[in-house]
């Protein structure tokens, strides 16, 4: 049972990511998710020097990130050479901060009070968030143009440890419900980013093991009838052609 629901979800999503409107959706989320995260943070980038500005909105910072790995990576055109090398390290540091910082903010909302309390405002970051951490954990398997490698993940952990050394020497981190939480907070936070550093490495040593076999990525031939699922149509399979894999 468990086996088929996995068939079935992995299915799902891999329809989805065949889907052009998939990949525009995904850039008008995160677009929003900018602008409204510019302006969440606008108070504290008012009250901070501007040369600790990149430190300041982490989820807008990571959002736009994401932004600019898909349309590197799966809109730019071949003859975009720089912008092509540079879609693996921009896709790593989004998803290492994508991650981080929705797994953060979850922590930190879910540590200071009991769920049943939390406002309607406390939900919807909740929900964004964790939104956030899929994203970051989920796209790279889902669109192989938008994996990295292992020098892509070092970069994208080097930054994110520079990241919270600033935000935490210099009192720049996001706002935290009480000050109390602060000191295990800073404690806490580059354990979880050595922990993405970690995670991150191991997937990118199974997409090479996964490259070595020829990558046998479950794309639209992967309905066939061991998985108990119908094959994919003619139209799916147009659509396959047009998406932006």
């Amino acid at each position: 049972m468990v086996a088929r629901a996995k068939r079935v979800a992995l299915n799902w999503m891999v329809r989805l990511t065949h889907r052009q409107s998939t990949w525009i959706a995904l850039l008008i989320v995160n677009a929003a998710g900018v602008f409204f995260g510019l302006a969440w943070y606008k108070g504290q980038l008012a009250r901070s020097f501007w040369w600790f500005w990149p430190a300041i909105p982490d989820s807008p910072l990571s959002a736009l990130l994401f932004i600019g790995a898909l349309v590197a990576g799966l809109y730019a055109r071949q003859t975009w050479v720089r912008a092509m090398a540079l879609t693996p390290y921009l896709m790593a540091t989004a998803s290492a901060w994508l991650i981080q910082y929705g797994i953060w903010c979850v922590g930190v909302l879910g540590w200071e009070s009991s769920l049943s309390l939390l406002p309607l405002e406390g939900w919807v970051l909740l929900a964004i968030h964790a939104g956030m951490a899929i994203e970051g954990a989920a796209v790279p398997e889902l669109a192989p143009r938008l994996r990295f490698r292992h020098r892509h993940v070092a970069v994208a952990v080097a930054s994110l440890y520079l990241h919270d050394f600033v935000d935490y020497v210099y009192n720049v981190f996001p706002f935290v419900p009480r000050v109390t939480m602060v000191p295990l907070v800073a404690a806490l936070t580059p354990i979880l980013t050595t922990v993405i550093g970690v995670y991150l490495w191991r997937r990118c040593s199974a997409w090479a093991r996964l490259a070595a076999q020829g990558d046998p990525w479950p794309g639209p031939t992967y309905h066939t009838k061991t998985s108990h699922q119908s094959p994919v149509n003619a139209k799916t399979l147009r659509r396959a052609r047009r998406a932006p894999r």
